[in-house]
């Protein structure tokens, strides 16, 4: 009789909690989803950046090679 007294209380208790965790945990999960998100986000950054620093230095180069044969001193940056 004791022991099931013992789990009838432990699944009481078990029950309580899980109901004052469950707000924290969902917000908990929506946090993950929006950190996941913001990877993603950053990800693209990176990689858009990177086709934009390609493009910026090859203007540069085209540049440079345009004032040298034109003799035109831009300026170098």
């Amino acid at each position: 009789m004791d022991m099931d007294l013992l789990e009838a209380i432990g699944q009481m208790m078990e029950e309580k909690l899980d109901k004052k965790l469950k707000p924290i945990t969902e917000r908990l999960d929506r946090l993950q989803a929006d950190i996941d998100e913001l990877k993603e986000d950053v990800s693209e950054l990176k990689e858009a950046h990177e086709v934009t620093r390609d493009g910026v230095n090859a203007l540069l180069e085209w540049s440079d090679k345009i004032s040298e044969a034109q003799r035109l001193p831009l300026p170098k940056i």
